[in-house]
């Protein structure tokens, strides 16, 4: 019940890299964006084959559970709530959602990419210092097209739109560095 098709793929991906260090053996394998199994390769080479399935589950029940507070915070840092409730509610509506426990209970990037894309607009939301936001938002940018290569042309786009909010150089430069070194 925990495995769709994808799933194999992943597993098989992960396999490939903790055992042989390489990343496929055949050209649909290729199309694989890297950083699931690789999250997999390292819950693979910590745990025991019998509990691999059980280990990964319960990371991505615990990067939901990061993910709904983060939810929570972002919520409350752009729309400055005066009562908590609305936040708590935004949190607890993405922990209730049937979606996200679905995709947490099975083997698929979407956890790790619903982690990753709320961190990013976490950052946006806490958006400070042109030059370390731009590096971190670039980077958490680039962990998502690690994670799934969907989100490559977003990625432009959300630069582009980030740019035209900040009006800086510095920000665009330090962004799209970082986001496209990785």
């Amino acid at each position: 019940a925990y495995l769709y098709p994808d799933s194999y793929d992943y597993i098989a991906l992960s396999k490939s890299l903790s055992e042989n260090f390489t990343f496929g053996h055949n050209a649909y394998e290729i199309f694989r964006a890297p950083l699931y199994p690789v999250f997999l390769a390292v819950i693979s080479k910590i745990t025991s084959h019998s509990y691999f399935i059980i280990i990964t589950l319960f990371s991505q029940a615990f990067l939901d559970s990061i993910t709904s507070v983060l939810i929570a915070k972002t919520y409350n840092n752009l729309f400055k709530a005066q009562k908590y409730i609305y936040p708590f509610a935004a949190g607890l509506m993405y922990a209730v959602s049937p979606l996200a426990a679905v995709a947490a209970t099975h083997i698929l990037s979407e956890t790790l990419f619903n982690f990753f894309l709320i961190i990013l607009f976490f950052l946006i939301s806490n958006y400070k210092t042109e030059k370390i936001s731009g590096i971190y938002i670039g980077f958490f940018m680039g962990l998502l097209v690690l994670t799934r290569n969907v989100f490559l042309p977003l990625s432009i786009a959300f630069i582009a739109l980030l740019f035209l909010k900040t009006k800086s150089l510095k920000f665009l430069t330090a962004s799209l560095l970082v986001c496209f070194t990785i």
